[in-house]
C-alpha cells in the first residue's frame, strides 16, 4: 500500500459526521484534504482549480448522483472510489473501474482504498 503522505484527495461527503471522520482519517495519514464539499457543485467548482491524486465520492447528494462528477475525473485520468449506503449495481456500467466502499467503512479500509487510488494517479 502507498503511503498517504503528501498526497492529495477530494472528499464528497454530505454528512457532516463522515466528512469530517474521513478527513481526520485521511489527515492522519499525511494527506492534505480538499473538502469535504457536501453537494455535486460545490465540488464542480473545485474540480477545475485544484490538482489532486485521487478522490472519495458519495453517490447521492443533495443536488443529485456524483456521477456526472467521476465521468470528469475518469476523463481527466483521476483515480476515485465511491462511498454509499447504497449498492454498487447502481452505479452506472461507464464508470470503470469502479472502486466502491460501502457505509459504514472502516478506518483502515479507507486508508488502503486511498492508498489505491494514490499508487494508480
Amino acid at each position: 500500500m502507498k503511503s498517504l503522505t503528501g498526497s492529495k484527495l477530494l472528499v464528497v461527503e454530505d454528512d457532516e459526521l463522515i466528512g469530517m471522520i474521513l478527513s481526520t482519517i485521511l489527515e492522519g495519514e499525511g494527506a492534505t484534504v480538499l473538502g469535504p464539499y457536501k453537494t455535486c457543485s460545490e465540488a464542480d467548482a473545485h474540480v477545475g482549480s485544484e490538482r489532486f491524486d485521487g478522490a472519495l465520492l458519495d453517490v447521492n447528494l443533495p443536488d443529485g448522483t456524483s456521477f456526472n462528477l467521476a465521468r470528469v475525473l475518469q476523463d481527466r485520468g483521476i483515480p476515485y472510489a465511491f462511498l454509499s449506503a447504497s449498492d454498487a449495481a447502481d452505479v452506472p456500467a461507464d464508470l470503470h473501474p469502479r472502486r466502491f466502499l460501502s457505509k459504514p467503512m472502516q478506518g483502515a479500509k479507507i486508508i488502503a482504498e486511498c492508498g489505491s487510488l494514490v499508487a494508480a494517479s
